[in-house]
């Protein structure tokens, strides 16, 4: 058993051990009051925690310290899909500029609500929250079907389209408590060659595609929401995926200013906050060194910066991707790319690497290698775009608001889709009379529940045969003279499934491409291709609405024929009554 008491030596006298706790109390006040006069001392006693949209930027960011000012140079993303120790951990360390949301991070909407909120709650400087959705398939908060691609929008060629779409996306963002939309792509893409962008872009015409980028950014700017246009000076047009690799462009000076760069061009004009993004791709004509253009300076600052005259935020793409690959480590790349012209780096899956990071540029400021007043431009130009986006007031119900738009959405969507749907009217009359003719028709899909729309129209005659990665396709159903095939293009993987279709069956295949013409291989050698542009689930009601449509279209044309036929026959009648054979 433990003895409790305490030993007090005899030679302390009860008039000691008064003294000495006297002693003890002074040198405890004298702790505190130093403690509480050491600026940062505490973990919410920084500048940070004064940062409004009412403050002078200049004055703040010259009381700021040297660690925050580099953590405002960061975008990181995170694990999990709720506020966790090492998202706070990269609050208390760095302080980033901005978090940035994968799928990874976004299940519901109620979660994803809550995890915006606890994250802007808990920094004391105010921070983007940021997020890729684009439309198509790149859309992290998911919806079904998924929003409408860039390409649908600029296949359907209606400006109205690209204006509400945006503001109901934009509306989506806020009510969720994003500030920064990682869209659109203003790469430049022909959307009948094989590329990496394939229907993420708007279209390969620089002024159509001009006008698609004006209206998707002023709607986001009226919801307090950055649009960002990337990847500068574009992506597009290039099969090489930099991800994987790093890309080369080669096309000549003149044409990159006259087409690629033609919209970039356009949007850094803009007077109201934007972000563009650059691309981990190599442009030798612009920089001979052959650098990719996050880490070159004569196409960061000399072209964006001194000859487009573009006054807003310039963000890297993902530091880890291949397609970044310098010499040296994640934070030589920072530090690259920072002195090239970017305001904020992202490093977005390895916490070890964003830490790495963080450190290696901190210490770059401080041996003079990032020079404190390229430092200071970068701060200031983030916190005054961070002003200009400030959090709108939350609404009511914010959840059932993100729910009537995403309603509206899919509305607006499906009018898009079925837009592209009946672009070629005289390929869709082809393809029903390629479906209706046939006694049985196989569907070939990934998608169950575009079967099961499609059965609902055409009928029984419909069979499922699923496509699933790596499983051998039964094409030899399509032998006999009266049974057909449909195939549902949804991504790569289809279009590869496809390609393997022996070539003497080819003809008896109606295909719906649900990305882009280019992925499309041979497309005369099927009776028909039907380019939607973008993954869609009604299908089957467009199918339906064509066959109506043709109905009706003979129905007119059989009419006249009938009434000059009857007021034929009775001429006839009149003529042989006075004269009897």
């Amino acid at each position: 058993m433990l003895n409790t008491s305490i030993y007090i030596p005899s030679i302390l006298t009860l008039d000691a051990i008064k003294n000495v706790w006297k002693v003890g109390l002074c040198i405890g006040f004298g702790l505190l009051f130093v403690f509480i006069s050491v600026p940062n001392a505490g973990a919410n006693n920084d500048s940070s925690t004064k940062f409004s949209p009412k403050v002078d930027v200049e004055k703040f960011v010259d009381q700021m310290s040297l660690e925050e000012k580099v953590g405002q140079l960061f975008i990181l993303g995170f694990q999990g899909q709720s506020f966790n120790p090492q998202i706070h951990e990269k609050i208390k360390k760095i302080k980033p500029g901005a978090f940035i949301f994968f799928g990874r991070n976004v299940k519901k909407l109620r979660q994803t609500h809550k995890l915006t909120e606890n994250i802007r709650s808990h920094s004391s400087l105010y921070p983007f929250q940021m997020i890729d959705q684009e439309g198509g398939v790149v859309s992290r908060i998911k919806s079904f079907p998924p929003p409408p691609s860039a390409l649908a929008m600029g296949q359907a060629k209606n400006l109205m389209y690209v204006k509400t779409v945006s503001k109901l996306t934009s509306n989506i963002l806020t009510d969720l408590g994003f500030n920064f939309n990682l869209a659109p792509v203003a790469d430049l893409s022909n959307p009948y060659e094989k590329n990496f962008m394939g229907n993420r872009s708007f279209g390969d015409n620089p002024a159509a595609v001009a006008s698609m980028l004006t209206e998707f950014a002023m709607e986001h700017e009226k919801n307090s929401v950055i649009a960002t246009f990337k990847h500068f000076p574009g992506h597009g047009g290039i099969a090489g995926d930099s991800h994987k690799m790093t890309p080369i462009n080669k096309k000549s000076k003149e044409e990159l200013y006259k087409h690629d760069m033609s919209p970039f061009q356009h949007v850094a004009q803009f007077d109201f906050p934007t972000a563009i993004m650059t691309a981990h791709v190599s442009y030798p004509a612009l920089d001979p060194s052959g650098l990719p253009a996050t880490f070159s300076e004569p196409i960061l600052k000399g072209i964006l910066r001194n000859e487009f005259k573009y006054k807003g935020l310039i963000i890297s793409d993902d530091l880890e991707m291949y397609g970044a690959e310098v010499k040296g480590d994640i934070g030589d790349r920072a530090i690259k790319a920072l002195n090239a012209g970017v305001d904020m780096v992202m490093v977005a899956w390895s916490h070890n690497r964003q830490m790495k990071a963080y450190r290696k540029v901190l210490n770059a400021v401080r041996q003079g290698d990032i020079e404190l007043s390229r430092l200071n431009q970068k701060v200031l130009r983030i916190l005054k775009t961070k002003q200009r986006v400030w959090y709108p007031p939350v609404k009511h119900n914010p959840i059932e608001a993100v729910k009537h738009s995403l309603a509206r959405l899919k509305d607006i969507g499906s009018k898009i889709i079925e837009a592209n749907f009946n672009s070629s009217p005289k390929l869709v009359g082809k393809s029903i009379e390629h479906i209706s003719q046939a006694k049985k028709v196989y569907f070939y899909t990934s998608s169950w529940s575009l079967y099961q729309n499609l059965k609902d129209q055409v009928g029984t005659k419909l069979k499922y045969i699923p496509l699933k990665p790596g499983q051998k396709v039964n094409f030899s159903v399509l032998k006999s003279r009266d049974q057909v095939g449909l195939f549902y293009v949804s991504g790569l993987g289809t279009a590869r499934i496809l390609q393997r279709m022996p070539s003497r069956l080819r003809n008896k295949i109606l295909v719906v491409n649900g990305t882009y013409p280019g992925i499309i291989q041979n497309a005369s050698e099927y009776a028909g291709v039907l380019h939607l542009n973008s993954q869609h689930n009604q299908l089957g009601q467009w199918i339906k609405n064509a066959v109506d449509e043709i109905h009706k279209r003979k129905k007119r044309l059989r009419q006249p024929a009938s009434e000059v036929t009857s007021h034929h026959k009775k001429r006839s009648k009149k003529k042989r009554s006075h004269n009897p054979i």
